[in-house]
């Protein structure tokens, strides 16, 4: 998942990773909770919450509050840290959100969390399949354009051919 940020009228585009990493700055304690979810320990838990359909920060509250303390969760803003940080790390797992947000309950940190799924595998695509996307996307100018370039290329093919004529 990509991002747009304006930077002096230009567009550029930026991961979540690159956008944790921008937020961690803000403070010691944000920069220590990214270390933390983009490393190992959490990845089993974050990743079984998936296909059970739950919000993968409800599956590590316990782990959270564990390394830095029921405290360090008081404040709203370290709470959409942790929610930022997670997608950022599942993004990098292969997974996306899926926009739907649902109520956790019963959890020391989280009332709400998003869910995620699995990005599908696409199959490599066949050189033709790759050429139609293009054409496909082409407008009806340059369509027309690259129509006359086969006509001259098809000319000079016949010409190569026949030599005589």
């Amino acid at each position: 998942m990509y991002h747009v940020r304006s930077l002096g009228g230009k567009v550029a585009a930026y991961s979540m990773q690159q956008r944790v990493k921008q937020l961690a700055r803000a403070s010691p304690t944000l920069a220590r909770l990214q270390a933390f979810i983009f490393g190992e320990t959490l990845e089993a838990a974050l990743l079984a919450a998936v296909p059970q359909g739950k919000p993968p920060v409800g599956a590590i509250s316990g782990l959270l509050i564990d390394k830095f303390g029921i405290d360090t969760f008081k404040s709203p803003q370290t709470k959409q840290f942790v929610g930022v940080a997670v997608a950022a790390k599942l993004e990098t797992l292969g997974y996306v959100a899926t926009g739907k947000r649902i109520r956790i309950t019963n959890d020391p940190i989280f009332t709400t969390g998003g869910l995620f799924r699995k990005v599908a595998a696409s199959p490599r695509s066949s050189s033709h399949e790759l050429l139609a996307r293009f054409v496909a996307a082409l407008t009806e100018d340059e369509a027309l354009i690259v129509a006359e370039l086969l006509a001259q290329k098809r000319t000079l093919a016949e010409i190569s051919r026949n030599p005589e004529d």
